[in-house]
């Protein structure tokens, strides 16, 4: 076999690097695409946390909103049930000197009668307190 000449050892070596340097590129396009992926999926989950955060974030809105309305309906309802509540003794003691059997004061009594029934029994804050004090002690 005859000996290779410095041309053909040049072509041989020139080959092999040819060859790391496709195979080292190779691998780089390897990590390259790996990184390239975990890069696109962080950024599409960046984008749908964001999406997810602003949908959160309108949705407490809207509760707050909704919140905030139902309070104020509630105070006016509650201006409005102390105003009757309070009129309606007066009006009603007055209607009862001119006419007792009338049939809108007994209206009004059974309808106030069914919406605020009368309790009889003692609540137990009460209760406790009676049975502090001392049966014939002096004050």
């Amino acid at each position: 076999m005859p000996d290779p000449s410095a041309g053909e050892i040049g072509g041989i070596f020139a080959g092999i690097v040819a060859t790391l340097a496709t195979i080292g590129g190779g691998i780089r396009w390897i990590v390259g695409w790996k990184e390239r992926g975990e890069e696109t999926r962080a950024a599409k989950l960046a984008a749908w946390e964001k999406r997810l955060e602003e949908r959160d974030d309108a949705y407490q809105a809207g509760i707050e909103n909704k919140l905030n309305a139902l309070t104020k309906w509630a105070s006016a309802v509650h201006r409005e049930l102390s105003a009757l509540r309070a009129a309606y003794p007066p009006v009603a003691s007055a209607l009862r000197r001119v006419d007792k059997d009338n049939p809108a004061l007994a209206l009004a009594d059974k309808l106030l009668g069914t919406a605020y029934p009368l309790d009889p029994t003692l609540p137990s804050e009460l209760i406790d307190l009676l049975r502090q004090i001392e049966p014939g002690a002096r004050h």
